[in-house]
């Protein structure tokens, strides 16, 4: 596989943010993992509600960087 470097630093900050939330999804999913296999309900909504946060926040992040709106 070849990695190509990015050079223009809009999509360096883009790909930047893309895997800070897929990290943090993939957080949040071990935490409803964990949660579902110890049966601890608090844990797995958590989980939920952190993933429900992080989507919300993508799908706006998307929407504005879409529309071109930078504040």
């Amino acid at each position: 596989m070849i990695i190509t470097p990015i050079t223009s630093s809009e999509n360096s900050m883009e790909m930047f943010y893309a895997r800070v939330f897929a990290f943090a999804l993939a957080v949040s999913f071990v935490f409803i993992l964990s949660g579902v296999f110890t049966a601890s309900s608090s844990v797995a909504m958590g989980g939920l509600i952190a993933a429900f946060v992080l989507a919300t926040g993508f799908v706006t992040y998307q929407v504005r960087a879409t529309l071109g709106i930078t504040r």
